[in-house]
């Protein structure tokens, strides 16, 4: 499909796809009015079921607000590409490393796809001036939602997610599933932030130091709503360790979807914790005339945490003539709770570090590539407890499946859906039931910290999915590598 340019953003030219669009966004750029700063990311979208793309890794300079500095971006721009891919399609992605010195490779956070071959493989290598062949098929039965793709180069993850390594990846169909989202605006925005050297590039993070939190590589910006409108809000936390607390002064948020499954029934909350990873979408309804900051709230991360103090992130500006408010039905999308199933197996994952050294633990082990943690019979339902024995917040995710959150330091939780990242908190402990039932899941993937310091710093650990009918079905091959760009 033919992509339009329209604009730009941050001095880089900025394109959306003409495709037919089912909310009112459409494709101009900003998807407001004129008086609004907000800009949406440019898109890729699927053709008759098939997305094809390619994403080039290249060093580019980069302004935000009165910081320039240049970094390691997907297709020049900090921001990245949205990906709109459909269930039951295939996305056909090539990889195109031209960056100067280091390997990479792409994982499809959120998608429920083979972990095996040139699918959503974590242990692809594409070197510099390397490209990789990707496809990914799409089970007809993922979750429409939002998702995300980002480097899960082993070791270097941290620092190319935080370069800007990282984008959106929407399943489309939430309309259908949704039917009263029809006709709103949708606003997807892109949780990063970024903070450079003296010379002007992007390494590793120094939360010592001031970040710069940005939406969709934009510092600060206004975000235009009509007294009673109602808009569809996506947000993803697609930094590398920072978290998110959203609040929106005077506003209300009614979650509808996490981390790309919609809720079983409406959440209304005054604020939404983001974990690094996470993704949140819902509705906003604007008040009376008048500016709300869009903040993200303190997050006591512990004593050995990152700082993560209130940071404004932009501002929401109500004016215009009254509109009728959209308000969700009481039910959304019913789903199966897991608590209702057998269980083949109970562990007890135990989160730790040695803050000193810079290494961190799952069961008193650093992540070793060649060696398999768990294995897992394809058709499992497990209980996993996460203990953390740590002095700072952990945030656990599982590739190729989502779960169920049934308890936080021993308190039931309610089920209103399933979610693939999930916060552990400082001595505590959080319990969940891991369904290993899809034949997709078959094959070697990760579960891991995905506050990406800690991840690289080992708290990682390799599990094998096998289908006892046919074990030779897991492909075992620890690596794969690109072939040289033609």
């Amino acid at each position: 499909m033919r992509a339009i340019c329209t604009g730009s953003r941050n001095g880089l030219v900025a394109c959306c796809v003409a495709a037919a669009a089912l909310f009112a966004s459409g494709c101009n750029g900003s998807g407001g009015s004129s008086s609004e700063t907000f800009e949406s990311p440019s898109e890729y979208r699927s053709a008759s079921g098939s997305l094809n793309v390619e994403l080039t890794i290249s060093g580019q300079k980069n302004r935000i607000g009165e910081l320039e500095f240049t970094s390691n971006v997907y297709n020049g721009d900090y921001a990245a590409p949205v990906l709109r891919a459909s269930a039951g399609g295939i996305i056909n992605l090539r990889l195109r490393n031209l960056s100067a010195n280091q390997p990479s490779n792409v994982h499809y956070h959120g998608m429920n796809v083979s972990p095996q071959g040139n699918s959503d493989n974590v242990f692809v290598q594409v070197e510099p001036e390397n490209c990789f062949d990707y496809t990914i098929s799409i089970p007809s039965g993922q979750s429409p939602g939002l998702n995300w793709y980002h480097s899960h180069m082993m070791g270097l993850a941290e620092t190319q997610v935080f370069n800007g390594l990282s984008g959106g990846l929407i399943v489309d169909g939430i309309v259908e599933k949704l039917p009263f989202l029809l006709g709103l605006k949708e606003r997807v925005m892109i949780l990063k932030d970024v903070q450079a050297s003296e010379d002007g590039t992007v390494t590793t993070p120094d939360y010592a130091k001031p970040t710069l939190r940005t939406i969709n590589g934009i510092s600060k910006p206004t975000i235009a709503i009509e007294p009673g409108e109602t808009q569809f809000f996506r947000v993803g936390n697609m930094g590398a360790n920072l978290f998110y607390q959203l609040s929106i002064d005077g506003h209300e948020m009614v979650e509808l979807v996490r981390d790309g499954n919609i809720r079983t029934r409406p959440n209304p909350q005054q604020r939404l914790i983001l974990p690094p990873g996470a993704r949140t979408e819902f509705l906003v309804t604007g008040g009376a005339p008048g500016s709300y900051a869009f903040r993200t709230l303190a997050v006591d991360t512990g004593p050995d945490g990152d700082p993560t103090p209130e940071e404004l992130l932009g501002t929401l500006i109500v004016s215009g003539s009254q509109q009728e408010p959209v308000v969700a039905p009481d039910t959304l999308v019913p789903s199966k709770d897991l608590r209702t199933l057998p269980l083949t197996r109970s562990r007890r994952m135990v989160f730790s570090e040695n803050n000193d050294a810079g290494q961190f633990f799952i069961n008193g082990e650093l992540y070793s590539p060649s060696r398999d943690d768990v294995t897992v019979p394809l058709g499992s339902v497990e209980k996993w407890e996460l203990v953390n024995n740590s002095q700072e917040l952990h945030t656990f995710h599982i590739h190729q499946t989502d779960f169920q959150v049934i308890a936080k330091n021993g308190r039931p939780e309610e089920f209103i859906g399933y979610q693939d990242t999930v916060d552990i908190e400082t001595g505590g402990t959080t319990t969940i039931i891991i369904p290993f039932t899809s034949p997709t899941q078959v094959g070697r993937f990760v579960y891991h910290c995905h506050i990406l310091e800690h991840e690289d710093g080992g708290m990682m650990q390799n599990i094998v999915v096998f289908d006892p009918s046919d074990p030779s079905a897991v492909d075992n091959s620890r690596m794969m590598q690109g072939r040289q760009c033609s």
